[in-house]
């Protein structure tokens, strides 16, 4: 199945660009290879490609690939040796033949050079010298070798059971960019608001007559009424509550049963105390120069013939002759680096929670001790006296009531003007029934204005139970956004650090992963070398016995030559004299013999000797590798223990840093609760006595009015009505200034009623184009709303698929990596 097929399917989505898509794929290919290599090194084989033969150094491109390994022929064609790899300042070195470092056809060597350019030694040609690269293919092709598309259903140089990562790659991809590509509705724009126009014409105002009152000419007696005893409300034994007593509920208070661990988790560097062995020295082998042998000349003595007379003389026989020179050479030594374990720094430092949490970063820092700032309002003062009736003693106008009455006597008595007293009388009566009216306005006033304090007082009250109320929400609503923001940036805080402290122990274990890859390397060369010294040896031995056999050659040969130099010489001493030719002959020939013999057996002996020495010194080499050997693995498996033991240090100790601050919120949570649920409790506790204390207020100040308005009626009762008729001719002044000021009042209503109907009307026409519009801008309102919560449902899911396929794809990478050892504490 091609490729577009397969996302599409996983992510249930479209892939229109399918340029987009195929540059996915090509990403996951290079991002897989490098995640999976991350955790599995020893897989890199399944990634490997080939390249072709390069003839020359230089021209080779793998676009900066990993290197898996290089090889180059040995002079015979597809016979193939691995290069070694040397740092470019040993370019020189390696085409030294008298350097140690000396790179051969058999133990050729490569580096990378400018721009990840490969160079080999000995140097390549065309011929049988080639050489070719193994590396980590880092350019996405099918199997076919084609530039991986979206089309295509294989790739090459990969792994065939993780194609399937590949695939996922791309649809974590394309999820996200469909992500990006996803924007809200426009919001709908409303421009056409009616507006309210009134078109009715205002009512024409009018004039009222004033209604005036003089008053009385006679004073009236009505009899007095007490004052009314009030009763204050005092709610200053009412004990306001505090929250939390106005102390801090906080993290640092110093009284959580589990204190807080503010500072930053102390993670120590990895320290490696392993000491790696001592490498062991270059050898000295002894080998000395066998120096040539000479065989001294024969001499034949001087014979007696017949009588007594001598015949020649000491002749010397043959001449010095140089017998073989020998050289032996010891073995060449590995110049491999010794592996070790470098030392790991954790790579981000550590951050105290205080320091990582900058508090002008968020909407709400600790709001601290909570304390109400609302001011309980004052307790009201009452008046402190009723209103008082008019006594007949009260000097109003004219006189007091009394003088009215004496008056109204005079008329009937003395003067028998009953017209006059009728008027006087009412006079009084009017006097009496408008000083009542204002004693009861008075007390009505007094009544509005002391029940309007008591109402203004339990408004205030009330306002400040609301006040109270609100600040203490407004703070619970503050803690519980800074309970939540701290619970977020601690959650932040110790992913980061747990992320940190991840992120090191995988550098830690790539460490150890390389460590161990070198000193696999490492411990093969000296296995090698190893058996490079037992060839060796044998090849001394071998070299010895062919010297020998070149000595012993050699030895012949002189013999023989002397041999024939003698005879020359004897043949000489013969012709000057009559000797034993055969005696003289064979006493040369066995002094020459035993002299060359004598040289031959000891250039034997200084080459055996020389040999024994030599594989002597090889043998003693070749254990001491042995033991340094034994050693680097013993050094290996303390790095291994030391690195497991930091690993378990660190976890224990990362676990009990978040179980003491998961337990220390939780506390602190509690404690918070319980202060506020205590502060409500006491509140309902303070609200009920203080309207207790005002509802007991307002009983008794009812019942002192009460008392009051009775003994009120018994005055008013109780007084002289004589003055009813003078009262009666002011009301009827008045009922007709009254009246006619009706006249004008109806007018107006008249008017101001049709003016009320024409606004009605507008304000109506108006309400109807406000609910057109509002019906309108409902509809565009909840249209955007279905659309709103459509796009929120897509991205919803989107979101959902990209965090499902993101972790199932990272999931396969964390079940590939090497388990952790577990360490008993």
């Amino acid at each position: 199945m091609a490729f577009i097929d397969q996302v599409q399917d996983l992510t249930s989505l479209s892939a229109s660009d399918t340029d987009e898509l195929s540059q996915f794929l090509k990403d996951g290919v290079i991002d897989v290879t490098n995640r999976w290599l991350l955790v599995r090194p020893q897989d890199i084989s399944v990634f490997s490609r080939e390249s072709a033969e390069t003839t020359s150094n230089g021209s080779l491109d793998i676009n900066g690939a990993q290197i898996i390994s290089v090889i180059r022929e040995n002079g015979t064609n597809n016979q193939w040796r691995n290069c070694r790899q040397i740092f470019p300042a040993e370019q020189y070195d390696v085409t030294d033949t008298e350097s140690l470092s000396y790179a051969s056809k058999y133990n050729p060597a490569f580096m990378i050079g400018d721009n990840g350019q490969i160079s080999v030694f000995p140097t390549p040609d065309a011929t049988t010298d080639a050489f070719k690269t193994y590396y980590v293919n880092n350019v996405p092709v099918d199997k076919s070798g084609a530039a991986l598309i979206h089309s295509h259903s294989d790739i090459g140089y990969f792994a065939d059971d993780k194609v399937y990562l590949v695939v996922m790659y791309a649809g974590i991809r394309l999820l996200h960019a469909t992500l990006a590509t996803k924007s809200a509705p426009v919001v709908p724009v409303f421009l056409d608001i009616p507006t309210l126009n009134i078109t009715a014409t205002d009512p024409t105002s009018i004039s009222l007559t004033s209604v005036t009152y003089t008053g009385l000419s006679s004073d009236e007696d009505t009899g007095s009424v007490s004052d009314v005893t009030h009763t204050t409300v005092d709610i200053s034994g009412a004990t306001q509550p505090a929250y939390n007593s106005n102390a801090v509920v906080g993290l640092a208070d110093g009284t959580l049963t589990v204190e807080m661990i503010d500072t930053a988790l102390s993670v120590t560097d990895l320290t490696i105390n392993a000491v790696p062995p001592d490498t062991p020295s270059a050898p000295s082998f002894s080998i000395s120069t066998i120096t040539e042998g000479t065989v001294a000349a024969g001499t034949v003595a001087s014979v007696t013939v017949g009588t007594g007379t001598t015949m020649g003389t000491g002749t010397t026989v043959g001449t010095s002759t140089a017998v073989g020179t020998v050289t032996l050479t010891g073995p060449s030594i590995h110049d491999n680096t010794v592996p070790s374990y470098a030392d790991q720094s954790i790579p981000t430092s550590r951050v105290a929670f205080d320091a990582y949490w900058t508090v002008a970063d968020f909407g709400d820092s600790d709001p601290g001790s909570t304390v109400v700032t609302a001011v309980p309002p004052d307790v009201p003062t009452l008046g402190t006296s009723l209103p008082t009736y008019e006594v007949s003693s009260t000097s109003v106008g004219s006189g007091t009531i009394d003088d009215e009455i004496a008056k109204m006597l005079s008329y009937i008595e003395t003067d028998e003007d009953v017209e006059l007293a009728n008027a006087k009388a009412s006079e009084i009566t009017l006097r009496l029934k408008r000083a009542l009216e204002k004693f009861n306005s008075d007390v009505a006033e007094y009544r509005t204005e002391n029940e309007g304090e008591l109402a203004r007082y339990a408004g205030e009250i009330n306002a400040y139970t609301a006040d109270v109320n609100a600040q203490v929400q407004d703070y619970t609503q503050k803690l519980q956004r800074y309970q939540a923001e701290l619970n977020t940036v601690y959650q932040a805080w110790a992913k980061t650090e747990s992320d940190n402290l991840q992120l090191f122990q995988i550098e830690i274990q790539n460490e150890l992963n390389n460590f161990n890859e070198a000193n696999a390397v490492y411990q093969a060369a000296l296995k090698e070398e190893a058996q490079n010294l037992q060839v060796a040896a044998g090849r001394v031995q071998q070299q010895a016995q062919i010297e020998i056999q070149e000595v012993l050659k050699q030895a012949d040969i002189e013999l023989t030559e002397a041999s024939k130099q003698a005879d020359i010489e004897l043949q000489e001493v013969l012709k000057q004299g009559d000797i034993d030719a055969a005696d003289a002959q064979k006493e040369a020939d066995l002094n020459l013999q035993a002299s060359i013999q004598n040289t031959a057996n000891a250039l034997k002996a200084d080459i055996e000797s020389n040999a024994k020495t030599l594989e002597k010194d090889i043998q003693e080499y070749a254990n001491t590798l042995g033991k340094y050997g034994a050693e680097i693995q013993e050094y290996q498996a303390e790095v291994g223990a030391e690195v497991q033991e930091w690993q378990a240090n660190t976890n224990k100790d990362l676990q009990v840093w978040q179980q003491t601050n998961a337990m220390a919120l939780q506390e602190h949570s509690a404690r918070m609760k319980d202060a506020l649920n205590l502060f409500n409790e006491e509140n309902v506790e303070y609200q009920a006595e203080v309207q207790e204390k005002i509802q007991q207020a307002q009983i008794n100040n009812q019942e002192n009015l009460q008392n009051m308005q009775k003994a009120l009626q018994i005055a008013i009762r109780d007084a002289d009505k004589s003055q009813e008729h003078q009262v009666q001719e002011k009301i009827q002044d008045m009922q007709a200034i009254i009246a006619d000021n009706q006249s004008k009042i109806t007018q107006y209503q008249s008017e101001a009623q049709h003016y009320a109907t024409q606004v009605n009307e507008d304000v109506q026409k108006y309400t109807v184009q406000v609910q057109a519009f509002s019906a309108d801008a409902q509809a565009v309102i909840g249209q955007h709303g279905a659309e709103l919560q459509g796009t929120q449902a897509e991205y919803q899911w989107l979101q959902d698929q990209y965090s499902r396929l993101k972790a199932e794809y990272d999931q396969a990478f964390m079940i590939a990596a090497p388990k952790q050892q577990q360490v008993e504490a």
